[in-house]
Formats: structure tokens, C-alpha cells, sequence
């Protein structure tokens, strides 16, 4: 039972290897600009802040009611 156990987490330190990997790439290539549609979702703030921190990401566009993305922002610390 354990040889399973050691075997899922070789494969998932290698999955995140692979990631890693991903983000060196890409945070390597020209950032580009992201448009977010709904762009009050903290979820997906955090993930393009991320991106953007990484180059992955020049700028951002966030499509939705101003007042709900001004206070998500805020909320996320973003600028």
C-alpha cells in the first residue's frame, strides 16, 4: 500500500515540476493583455496578478460592473 502512496507523490512532484517549468517558459515569451470578463471574481484576479507578476501578463482588462471590480481590486490588493 505505500509503494502507491510514494508512486502518487513522485507524480505529483513531477506535475508540478511540469508547471513550473510552464510559468519559466512562458514568463520568458512577450507579456501580452488579458481580458477578464466578470472581472469581479477575486479567484480570477488572483490568477492574472499572478500571471502578471511571472511576465506572463502585460496588462490587464476587466470587463463588468465598475463598482464590484474597483471593490474586488481593493480587496485583492491590486493595482
Amino acid at each position: 500500500m505505500s509503494s502507491c502512496f510514494d508512486q502518487s507523490n513522485s507524480r505529483q512532484a513531477s506535475s508540478f515540476r511540469a508547471v513550473a517549468d510552464l510559468i519559466e517558459i512562458a514568463g520568458a515569451m512577450p507579456g501580452t493583455t488579458v481580458v477578464v470578463v466578470g472581472g469581479e471574481r477575486v479567484e480570477d484576479l488572483r490568477l492574472v496578478e499572478s500571471a502578471r507578476d511571472h511576465g506572463i501578463v502585460e496588462r490587464i482588462m476587466l470587463i463588468g460592473d465598475r463598482n464590484r471590480i474597483r471593490q474586488a481590486v481593493d480587496g485583492v490588493g491590486i493595482d
